[in-house]
């Protein structure tokens, strides 16, 4: 038993001296089913728990050795002012390229966005995001391939306008320009990055699609992206097609990403 205790100990030591805190912060912004942005900020705590990160712990120049595992408790905080929101994860890596992020999200919006009829369609309320993330992330030469899947059940907590209600009402998710619910929905969340890689930058395909099994909503997303890294900053700009079953049309987006990593994380992405 007292050998057992050491062991653990010992154990919990070795974990707690690699361990580090890291925050990133930034701001997105894109045209399209409307004009609007968001500054958010995220912070966590990295505990590796076995092999070497390399220099920077995997984020910042040097050597990254993909081979090691970690886990990593964050919050993160986003405000466009009108729409505001906060959330907790636990990702869990057994090896950086591959892992699973458990996490919460509150959402709440103060705003009649002018692509719902807001007289149906409950645009001013709060909403809870419950969700399982799968990531893996692939390279080989200059080619990387990032692939998450997420299951995500949302919840229609409050509706603003009295004359609406959760139980009977839809519920506009703005960022995919969907109407989802009522009160309930689950939502299949895909997104495939490929890239290529060149010496200062990153030209790549993204692909973002949303399936709402209780509404049968859809929201697909298709970008040529552009990325580029300024020591801790990091560049992302985009355009493509955004199209949605509620808006039954497709159109250009634009879209442009600023993300400083103040400290960061063992997170490859």
């Amino acid at each position: 038993m007292k050998q057992k205790l050491i062991i653990n100990l010992l154990l919990f030591s070795s974990i707690c001296a690699n361990a580090h805190f890291d925050f990133n912060f930034g701001s997105q912004f894109r045209s399209y089913p409307m004009f609007g942005g968001e500054f958010y900020i995220d912070t966590g705590y990295n505990f590796l728990l076995w092999g070497s990160a390399g220099s920077g712990g995997g984020k910042q120049g040097g050597s990254v050795n993909p081979f090691y595992g970690f886990i990593r408790p964050n919050f993160g905080a986003a405000t466009s002012f009108v729409v505001n929101s906060y959330q907790t994860e636990l990702q869990v890596f057994p090896i950086s390229i591959l892992g699973v992020v458990f996490g919460q999200k509150n959402l709440k919006s103060d705003f009649d966005f002018p692509f719902f009829d807001c007289e149906e369609i409950i645009c001013k309320g709060e909403s809870r995001h419950t969700y399982t993330t799968y990531k893996l992330a692939m390279g080989f030469w200059r080619i990387n391939l990032v692939t998450l899947f997420r299951r995500n059940r949302i919840d229609a907590l409050t509706a603003s306008d009295s004359d609406l209600s959760i139980e009977d009402n839809y519920y506009g998710d703005f960022r995919r320009a969907t109407a989802i619910g009522p009160e309930v929905d689950e939502e299949e969340n895909t997104v495939n990055l490929i890239g290529l890689k060149f010496d200062s930058f990153l030209l790549g395909h993204y692909y973002d699609q949303s399936v709402y099994l209780t509404s049968e909503q859809k929201s697909v997303t298709n970008l040529i992206i552009v990325q580029k890294k300024y020591g801790k900053h990091e560049f992302t700009v985009g355009g493509g097609q955004m199209e949605s079953t509620y808006l039954e049309k497709s159109d250009q987006i634009f879209v442009f990403r600023w993300k400083m990593n103040y400290i960061p994380s063992l997170s490859l992405f």
